[in-house]
């Protein structure tokens, strides 16, 4: 007697997708050793782990064989040929977005550094020199060009503006405008 092994093909998903009609309706079946035994191995009364279950069934493509058996939100789906199979109402999970969370128990948004490194600090605080000086060679042209002037400080102009902010210290605000 000759003992023949043959593998898997390499494109074999392990699992078949039957759509299926019984007393209580439509319903979708899913058979195949892992995800009969993904389903045992499940605690039910863990939303982590019915949430695991869920990411292992559509990384092995549980989720994309349903829609293509026609499969569509609220179907009911059993997963086992048993009696002790699991039947649930499927939701599928979201195809816009849902990818960019990351596996189960991390954010990418934690993982991206947002922070500017040196170089771009130093670019940064170059460019701000570069606007301030453009900026004041702007605001000297339209003082050298007489667009406006700046009256001259000097120590007589100092102890004028003094001697006025005393007075007006002095005067009751309810006696109006009399100096």
């Amino acid at each position: 007697m000759r003992i023949v092994l043959r593998p898997r093909a390499v494109d074999e998903t392990g699992f078949t997708v039957r759509r299926e009609g019984g007393s209580d309706g439509e319903f979708y079946r899913v058979t195949g050793e892992r995800p009969e035994r993904w389903v045992r191995q499940t605690d039910f009364s863990n939303d982590e782990a019915v949430g695991y279950l869920a990411d292992r069934l559509a990384r092995l493509g549980v989720e994309e064989e349903l829609y293509k058996s026609g499969a569509v939100a609220g179907s009911t789906v059993v997963i086992g040929d048993r009696r002790d199979a699991v039947v649930f109402d499927w939701e599928p999970t979201l195809q816009a977005g849902a990818e960019l969370l990351g596996r189960r128990g991390t954010d990418l948004r934690l993982d991206q550094s947002s922070r500017p490194t040196r170089a771009e600090k130093r670019e940064e605080l170059a460019d701000l020199k570069a606007a301030r000086r453009k900026t004041q060679g702007e605001l000297d042209a339209e003082r050298s060009s007489g667009h406006w002037a700046t009256a001259p400080r000097d120590a007589d102009a100092r102890d004028a503006d003094a001697d006025a902010d005393a007075d007006a210290g002095d005067r009751d605000p309810r006696d109006g405008d009399q100096a």
